[in-house]
């Protein structure tokens, strides 16, 4: 996902200048999602969401993010504040996104240490998965390198 304060456009000449245009995919609507194992063998491994502006016909690669993605709120003052509901995108869109992170700015590591651990962050995946009858296709966190992710994702993906 991109938080885009620029233009198309502008997005669009940097993914080119640097070659990841041509790795980038294009999802036709109404088909299928490839598997991750399928973008990375037809060397179009990379997904590109725009937080408020697609590319349209132009840049077609710069997908408007939450046409094709639900996801959970974003703010939240303490771990007892988090929950499933609805923020962002259709209902019904393919791909799910868990926010997980705590909001206050001045304690960024050690909050991550606390929303990260696999009591909390595994605990509030599997409740938006059962809840929200999807599984996350993306968890954003703050400091991934703090607590459980990893081992999170991997149970999620059966691993």
């Amino acid at each position: 996902f991109i938080q885009d304060a620029t233009t198309p456009q502008d997005t669009a000449e940097v993914f080119e200048r640097t070659g990841l245009a041509q790795m980038a995919y294009v999802h036709q609507p109404g088909t299928a999602w490839p598997t991750l194992r399928e973008m990375i063998d037809s060397d179009q491994r990379l997904l590109v969401l725009m937080e408020n502006e697609g590319g349209g016909a132009r840049f077609p690669y710069l997908h408007q993010g939450f046409d094709l993605v639900q996801d959970t709120g974003y703010t939240y003052a303490t771990v007892a504040d988090y929950d499933c509901a609805a923020n962002r995108g259709p209902a019904d869109a393919d791909l799910f996104m868990i926010n997980h992170w705590l909001s206050s700015f001045t304690a960024l590591v050690s909050s991550a240490q606390r929303s990260n651990t696999a009591a909390v962050l595994g605990d509030r995946v599997r409740a938006c998965r059962d809840e929200r009858g999807q599984i996350p296709n993306f968890v954003a966190v703050n400091w991934y390198d703090q607590g459980d992710l990893l081992k999170v994702v991997d149970e999620l993906n059966g691993l």
